[in-house]
């Protein structure tokens, strides 16, 4: 849906979460925004988290040698090969300075430490998990798949649209010669997942439904559907392991080319400054949307906004590369420093995207490893963590829908579209009052002289005046003064501003942003 505003509305440089915000109400709400400026961005919080919870299992694999089959052994370069990221680090600072979201027991804010749900010892309690959070966007999980828990509830906790299911972790690294089929086959083999109360165990995770569906559909995760509609200035710095990681600019990238064959609204500015940039960024970056945006807002041309929003960008607003404090350097400078990594999904065979929950399922086929060789032991294990088959990240996976904008969930999980944006009643035609003329308490009003603009317009004498009428008033915006005098001398002023319409064609103006 497009708008034409009185104005315009862009957020402004905002890192991490707030900068998540930005791109994922822009989609899901298209007009609420007409720029954005996200600085070390996630794209969004549900595919984000695909690489938070396999950062958890794989910790939980690699930090733990007595895991390992005999004769397999990980040295850093072979975890980051599976991990998609040249620094460890960068696994063990995100999922320890972002607590777990798939755990309902921890600390919810606000909430008090006795109302949060323990499996023993107060299951009726809070669950402080995103999904939980999203219950009423995802629905409750089936019967089907309860827990003892849940039947003794009699419900089911929310519906989890997160997946594990066929993912060969370390594929690509496998192919190309750094992983072993050993290492490869014992990886996948404990990988496992993680049951409704996030405790690890040696199952795949498989999603709810319907919650894959709406995860997708109430733009959750941000596929980019509706992102064409605005202008964006993407900020970057290096990544030094801080899991503020540059793919993801680029996995928005990715969703825009597969959404709408271009990403010529997506403008990308890069400096030395590790995550943010460069420090001069935050002022430049309004400067530049500001000057983006006016001339969309001039361009009266009837044609699509998204079409606008590319046309109408200034020159002056292009890539950029800086020294981190403001003096321009040669994009090759940020090729080398700004360096995009990868994730333990896209090492896996996901596209650059990021964004397939699950993924549609193909048989697994002992040849599809060639030339390299698997052991009748190897190959016993990969059928028994594979019974399904492995993942055929050819098709986009099952389930995925367009985000649809503007959802309201009032009638329930799956939500609906609002429709067309409201229309303003006609306002009171006001070129006729009636005042009611307040009585002191000693004596009574015998005067009152009405004023309307300053000039004086009606006169009324009485034993007691308790009201006055005036007529033929003007349209727009005027001001009626009422001075009443008593029977005792004394005078009151009265002075309020009024608004008043024309009895035809109205033509009062009710901004909303979807329209």
């Amino acid at each position: 849906m497009q708008r034409t505003p009185p104005g315009f509305v862009f957020s402004s440089y905002t890192c991490s979460g707030g900068a998540l915000v930005q791109q994922q109400v822009a989609n899901a709400y298209p007009g609420f925004y007409q720029g954005i400026t996200p600085a070390c961005s996630f794209t969004d919080a549900w595919s984000s988290a695909m690489q938070y919870v396999d950062y958890v299992g794989m910790r939980n694999y690699f930090e733990h040698p007595e895991r390992w089959q005999p004769g397999v052994a990980w040295p850093p370069t072979a975890i980051s090969a599976a991990e998609g990221h040249p620094n460890p680090a960068n696994a063990v600072s995100f999922t320890t300075a972002i607590p777990f979201s798939g755990e309902p027991t921890r600390s919810c804010p606000g909430v008090p430490p006795e109302q949060v749900y323990d499996e023993n010892t107060n299951p009726g309690g809070v669950r402080c998990t995103l999904q939980d959070y999203m219950v009423n966007i995802f629905g409750r999980r089936d019967p089907s798949v309860w827990t003892a828990v849940e039947k003794q509830l009699g419900h089911g906790f929310a519906g989890r649209p997160f997946d594990n299911v066929g993912i060969e972790y370390g594929l690509k690294a496998l192919k190309d010669g750094r992983l072993t089929m050993d290492q490869f086959v014992d990886l996948n083999v404990k990988m496992g997942g993680a049951d409704i109360d996030a405790t690890l165990n040696g199952d795949r995770i498989e999603a709810d439904r319907p919650a894959l569906e709406r995860v997708y559909r109430s733009g959750a995760v941000n596929q980019g559907t509706n992102l064409d509609q605005v202008a964006i200035i993407d900020l970057r710095g290096p990544d030094p392991g801080a899991f503020h990681d540059v793919y993801r600019t680029y996995a928005m990238r990715a969703r825009l080319q597969r959404e709408h064959g271009t990403t010529a609204n997506q403008i990308l500015w890069r400096g030395q400054t590790a995550l943010l940039g460069d420090a001069n960024f935050t002022g430049e970056a309004i400067v530049a949307m500001d000057s983006w945006l006016a001339a969309i807002e001039k361009d009266g041309r009837d044609i699509p906004l998204s079409r606008k929003v590319i046309e109408d960008k200034p020159e002056a607003v292009a890539d950029r590369c800086t020294d981190g404090a403001g003096a321009e350097a040669p994009p090759a400078t940020c090729d080398a420093t700004v360096q995009s990594y990868s994730t333990p999904r896209i090492e896996a065979g996901m596209p650059l995207a990021d964004d397939t929950i699950k993924c549609d399922l193909q048989p697994l086929e002992r040849s599809r490893y060639a030339p390299l060789t698997l052991t009748d032991d190897q190959w016993a294990k990969l059928k028994q963590t594979y019974p399904k088959g492995v993942c055929d990240y050819s098709k986009p996976g099952p389930d995925r829908t367009p985000t649809v904008p503007w959802l309201t969930y009032e009638g329930g999980p799956g939500g609906k579209e609002l429709g067309a944006p409201p229309k303003s009643a006609p306002c009171v035609d006001r070129r006729k009052f009636s005042f009611r003329i307040h009585q002191p308490r000693r004596g009574r009003v015998v005067s009152v002289v009405a004023y309307v603009n300053g000039k004086r317009v009606k006169r009324v004498r009485g034993r007691r005046v308790t009201s006055v009428t005036l007529k033929r008033l003007p349209q727009g915006a005027f001001t009626v003064r009422i001075v009443a005098t008593t029977s005792r001398g004394s005078r009151t002023v009265s002075t309020r501003r009024y608004r008043g319409c024309k009895k035809s064609k109205p033509r009062t103006r009710v901004h909303d942003p979807r329209g």
